[in-house]
Formats: C-alpha cells, sequence, structure tokens
C-alpha cells in the first residue's frame, strides 16, 4: 500500500516519474514554467548562453515580467530590461509582456492564467512561492537553476517536509489575511519553516478569497518556507474557471498523511497586526506613532542588549557612579541616574549593540522623562562622533564639562535627547 503523502510530495512525485517520495529525498523533475523579472532574467539569461543552449525548453513556458524597473531608474535598469526584451524576441517567447503592459508578475500570471493547479513552477524570484495558493508547487530559485531551467526545462529538488497549519474559525474584526500570515511568521520565527513546505488549511483559509490566499501563499518565504501550498476547493475553482491556459490537476493530501509538525490556532488570535524590522509584528493596538529623523533618535527593545547584559551580569558596580558605565547593566536604569551629570563618562552606557546602526549611545528613557520603565532604550546615532582607531569618542555627549571640551576642539556635541511619544516594546509574547 503506498504511503500517504502530502500535497507538495504529491506534485513533486508526478513530476519526477515517481510513484513516491519521501522528505529529504533528492529528486529531478520536469518544470512547467520558468520565471524570471529584469533583474534576475539578465544573469540566468548568460547561464543560458554559457550552457551553449540555442533555444529554451519550450517557448510557450517561460515567463519573462519586466516589473522591477518600471520605469526604468537609469540608463543601467534600461539596459538589463532591453537585454530581456531582446531575448524574448529572439527565442519568440510567448508569456513576455513588455513594460507598462503588465502588472507584478505574482499577480499577473494567476489572473491571466498562465499558472493553473498541480504546476510545477520554479522563478528567479523569491516571492515565486505565491502561486501555492492555487494548488501549484513552486518555489524562488537563484538565477543560475532559471538560466538551466531555460536551457532544459528540468531542475532538481530536495523533498521538503511539510508544516500543516490548520486555522479555524472566524477572524477577528478587521483583521485581513495579512494578519493571518504575520501572526504565524511571530508563532514560528523568521526561519521557523526554513526549507520547508507550509501548507494552509482550515475554515478561515476556506473563508478567504483567491486575493487572501495568494497574500498568504506569497509571505511563506518570509518564514523560510520553500512553498506556501493550498489545496484546490470551489472557491478557487470557480475563480479559475475561465481562466486557465492548461489543464488544471488538482492533488489533495491523504487522510492519513502526517506532516511533520502541525500548528492549530483560531482565527479570532490573528488580530490586526503592523510588521516590524525588530520582532516580525506587533499587534496593532499596542503601536503609538513615532515619528524618526534620519540620524536622530530610535527606540531599541532591550533585547538587543540581553547578551551583553548577561556576559556582564558578574561585571563590578561601584555605587554612585564612580564605576566605569561600560560596565553598568543597560537595564539599571537607577544607577546610571545617579551618576546623571556627574560626568562625561556616567550617563553613557557604551554597550555593544547587536543593532546595524553605526554609531549608537543607549540611555534609558527614564533619565529623560520618557515612561518606558526601563524597558526600551533611547538611540541616539551620530557619524560624526568618531575618535582614534574607528571608535565611537562619547567623552563630549553629556555634562558641562564635556561641553566646553567639545566647544574647545570645535567638535559637534550631542545634546540630551527630548522625550517622545511612547512605543510600547515588541514582542511580549504569542498572540
Amino acid at each position: 500500500m503506498p504511503r500517504p503523502m502530502t500535497v507538495a510530495e504529491k506534485i513533486l512525485a508526478a513530476h519526477a516519474g515517481l510513484d513516491e517520495v519521501r522528505p529529504g529525498q533528492l529528486v529531478e523533475c520536469d518544470l512547467d514554467l520558468v520565471l524570471a523579472n529584469d533583474i534576475t532574467a539578465p544573469i540566468a539569461i548568460d547561464v543560458f548562453r554559457e550552457l551553449g543552449a540555442t533555444e529554451v525548453f519550450d517557448r510557450d513556458r517561460v515567463c519573462l515580467v519586466p516589473d522591477h524597473y518600471a520605469p526604468n531608474k537609469d540608463i543601467k535598469s534600461a539596459e538589463q530590461t532591453k537585454k530581456m526584451r531582446d531575448f524574448a524576441h529572439e527565442q519568440k517567447i510567448t508569456h513576455y509582456w513588455e513594460q507598462g503592459c503588465a502588472g507584478i508578475e505574482h499577480a499577473l500570471l494567476p489572473e491571466t492564467g498562465t499558472v493553473v493547479p498541480g504546476d510545477l513552477v520554479i522563478g528567479a524570484d523569491s516571492h515565486t512561492c505565491t502561486y501555492g495558493a492555487l494548488g501549484a508547487f513552486s518555489t524562488g530559485v537563484g538565477s543560475t537553476d532559471a538560466g538551466v531551467g531555460l536551457a532544459t526545462g528540468r531542475a532538481w529538488f530536495k523533498v521538503p517536509p511539510t508544516i500543516k497549519f490548520e486555522i479555524e474559525g472566524e477572524l477577528a474584526d478587521g483583521a485581513t489575511a495579512k494578519d493571518i500570515i504575520l501572526h504565524i511568521i511571530g508563532l514560528i520565527g523568521v526561519d521557523g519553516a526554513l526549507y520547508q513546505a507550509m501548507e494552509f488549511t482550515g475554515s478561515t483559509i476556506a473563508s478567504l478569497s483567491m486575493e487572501g490566499r495568494m497574500c498568504i501563499s506569497n509571505m511563506a518565504i518570509e518564514a523560510g518556507g520553500k512553498a506556501g501550498i493550498m489545496e484546490v476547493d470551489d472557491v478557487a475553482r470557480a475563480w479559475l474557471e475561465g481562466r486557465c491556459q492548461r489543464p488544471p490537476v488538482e492533488y489533495h493530501a491523504g487522510r492519513r498523511v502526517r506532516a511533520g509538525r502541525a500548528h492549530r490556532r483560531g482565527g479570532h488570535q490573528a488580530v490586526c497586526e503592523l510588521a516590524a524590522p525588530a520582532e516580525q509584528h506587533a499587534p496593532g493596538e499596542r503601536v503609538r506613532p513615532h515619528h524618526h529623523r534620519p540620524g536622530g533618535d530610535r527606540l531599541v527593545h532591550e533585547r538587543a542588549n540581553r547578551g551583553y547584559a548577561r556576559r556582564r551580569r558578574g561585571a563590578a558596580r561601584t555605587a554612585r557612579g564612580r564605576g566605569r558605565a561600560l560596565h553598568r547593566d543597560p537595564r539599571d536604569a537607577g544607577g546610571l541616574q545617579a551618576v546623571h551629570g556627574r560626568g562625561p563618562g556616567g550617563c553613557v552606557h557604551r554597550c555593544r549593540l547587536r543593532v546595524l546602526y553605526a554609531y549608537v549611545r543607549p540611555v534609558p528613557g527614564r533619565l529623560h522623562g520618557h515612561p518606558c520603565r526601563g524597558r526600551a532604550l533611547r538611540v541616539h546615532d551620530e557619524p560624526q562622533l568618531r575618535g582614534p582607531h574607528g571608535r565611537p569618542d562619547l567623552r563630549g555627549v553629556s555634562g558641562e564639562p564635556g561641553r566646553r571640551r567639545c566647544e574647545r576642539r570645535g567638535r559637534p556635541h550631542l545634546r540630551p535627547i527630548r522625550p517622545v511619544s511612547r512605543l510600547s516594546h515588541f514582542g511580549t509574547g504569542s498572540f
């Protein structure tokens, strides 16, 4: 009796000419579509030439969409678009859209029926996984793989394990499909589905429109997913009616199939959320407006300092500011407040933030009346404050003596940070 397989495994097995595949197995498959855009296609074309190929494997199965440089921003981008245009005309590519005559590639291909259920698609764009909402296995690849695909129509895959997400019930008021996927990414992390197929099921998914489903599949890559797949149902069939350019093939998971991992969530748990760089998402009601000036102040989550604080936990701390601020816990606002104004090194914490800002000086907001209870750090970055050997020169940051020293040496003086509206810290738990 054949082993029950997931949707992803069934599609890969069918295109590899095998009766059964298992996670971790290496297979070589025939491709239904190869996609590239005006950024990735020129590199793929170079690979195509290097292989000595003269014709693409099938001019009806290649899609070239100039949607990233529309309009061209400079001469170089115009040359890239021209290179793709010339290649499309040379090879008589059927699915080539001239610049200005198409839209975003990941909306264009489903709407025109170029992608159909059951397809195996590779695209030189990370969000090619969008087409999983149609019941296809689609994944992003590099331009080298796309170039080989243009020439041969084949690609090799490592069969990914499947994570199943069952979303049941009604969504909270105001929540949409984007909130569902933001909630899931916040649940498992940005690498929680690394090289795994994410399969979405449940009554909540069934109630979504096709546009909402494509939004969820589109963002599977944001969790590291290889593909984001949904089974074809009546909603999908109605949307696909009259669109498909080729006969679709529906694949459904076996009844007793077991995914590598399964997550069951209620639709009400996906509230209106905002994407945030540090924590990927945060409930919308927890965020307050915050205006950022380039080179000005920022709020940095204290988690960036957690590792440093752990390493410095046993460091000596002398009372009333006689010790160096370098040895102070960034969450010890009281200790820093006691030394505020006692010297240039007293109110500055030169910790090693794991944040991609050039030069930072975090100070607990409580020192400046910021109502954060020590949970967040106000940060100011000034590229001018550079000392010898490339280290930040923070001697003149605060305190009257430091100010006079800066003026005497002709260096800019960094004024104390003024309080701004509160931005509660992100990531206080699962939602």
